[in-house]
């Protein structure tokens, strides 16, 4: 199995929302393609970790989108929640029942779902997609493992930070660019007894991959060469930083170990923290309750850290899992990776195609925030992917995280961990 390196990249400067908002609004959904010539029908069942209300009304217009092109498909689609995922598709794939025809596929769980043969190859088929041409060959590695590729990118996760712009103007600040200035501006907004605390930390489900983005922004690589490479010096400094934000600051919510996606979204939509730290699928969510004009919060990159700046892009992809309905799963997928489609998705979500013909309409080209991000994707690179890396993350990386916040271990004592559990990971022992 290919090792991916790790490479840095500048993300883009800060552009102001209310134009890109505004653009945003001004999109119309388009209206669904000719049926194509092909036909394709029978049920087809589709796994996926869709589950804010943005998404869902996403999810259900492409579905619309489809039957409109395929009248004699049909789809079930089932959410299955991002922490419970590998387990249940684990479990269904091995037990050889209830695994679903198709699959959205993360980035980083491609290794394992190969691993275990539970997701098809599709390069011949990508050889002769006729919108094979509209996508770079970056945007397949990470779905790529011994030369074959096995998803096909639906949207990309672009990383950034959003901030309430009107409390740091009632405090004289400056949106921050540094980790330093970053923690400084979070003491400086917290204000307990307004309910107000500077940052929104992830220290609930999920809240793992911000721990290593954390990690390598102090400079320590996670694998090299297929192997564990923690640097435990950098990783101990690296979690005294983030945690001290919450042991030390108290800039962070006291319920930081339960708050998970819905919890900060939820936290700075309704003005109870000042900073949060997500990606660009949630502009539409935050936009919703903060408006479209600029003046309540807008979005920066993420501040560098001691050694560099992360600030990841991920594709997320699409699969096929079962090969008995084969045609009507590609017609699903590239459904998916269709230009109007993947527009259609952004208007309801925020989230940025991954089709780069896209970049040329009018309501690409129009936005000036999706202008930047299509510059950022030209340089940027994805996070590393090896072998363990989810049940690391979820298993290890979580709970240690999460112990350290609680005052039970010490970062050095977490460092450590992190660094037994990776290479135990990578070992194919962790459980």
């Amino acid at each position: 199995m290919r090792k991916i390196a790790i490479t840095r990249r500048q993300f883009i400067k800060g552009t102001a929302l209310a134009g890109a908002s505004a653009a945003l609004a001004a999109c119309a959904t388009p209206a669904p393609t000719a049926a194509p010539a092909k036909k394709v029908s029978g049920k087809l069942t589709y796994w996926h970790h869709y589950t804010s209300e943005s998404e869902m009304a996403g999810l259900a217009e492409g579905e619309k989108m489809f039957k409109a092109k395929y009248p004699d498909a049909t789809v079930e689609s089932l959410t299955v929640p991002n922490a419970d995922f590998m387990a249940k598709f684990t479990l269904a794939v091995q037990g050889g029942s209830g695994k679903p025809d198709t699959t959205m596929i993360s980035a980083d769980r491609v290794p394992d779902m190969v691993g275990m043969g539970g997701i098809q190859d599709l390069t011949e088929r990508l050889k002769s997609w006729d919108q094979r041409k509209n996508y770079p060959d970056k945007y397949f590695d990470a779905a790529t493992v011994n030369g074959k590729i096995y998803g096909v990118p639906s949207f990309m996760f672009v990383d950034w930070m959003y901030y309430r712009k009107d409390w740091f103007d009632e405090k004289g600040l400056k949106a921050p660019t540094t980790f330093d200035e970053m923690f400084d501006a979070a003491v400086k907004l917290t204000d307990p007894a307004k309910g107000r605390f500077g940052f929104g930390m992830r220290g609930g489900a999920g809240g793992q991959g911000l721990v290593v983005q954390v990690i390598r922004a102090f400079g320590s690589p996670i694998v090299q060469d297929g192997k564990a490479a923690l640097d435990i010096a950098k990783t101990t400094e690296a979690l005294k930083w983030y945690t001290e934000l919450y042991t030390k600051a108290k800039a962070v919510p006291p319920s930081v170990t339960n708050d998970s996606f819905r919890q900060i979204l939820e936290a700075f939509q309704t003005g109870k923290t000042g900073m949060l730290w997500h990606h660009t699928g949630s502009l539409t969510d935050v936009v919703q309750f903060l408006g479209k004009d600029g003046t309540k919060f807008l979005s920066l990159p993420r501040p560098k850290g001691p050694a560099t700046q992360i600030a990841d892009w991920s594709p997320s992809y699409n699969g096929i899992v079962d090969k008995k309905n084969e045609d009507a799963g590609w017609a699903w997928l590239t459904h998916w990776a269709d230009k109007d489609t993947q527009i259609m998705l952004m208007e309801k979500t925020g989230y940025v195609p991954s089709n780069q013909e896209a970049a040329k309409d009018e309501r690409i080209a129009k936005n000036p925030y999706y202008t930047a991000a299509f510059k950022a994707l030209e340089s940027g690179t994805i996070a590393p992917q090896f072998p363990g890396q989810p049940g690391w993350q979820s298993s290890v990386v979580l709970p240690t995280f999460q112990r350290i916040l609680l005052g039970e271990l010490t970062p050095a004592a977490g460092a450590t961990a992190l660094a037994k559990g990776l290479e135990d990971a990578i070992a194919g022992k962790l459980k």
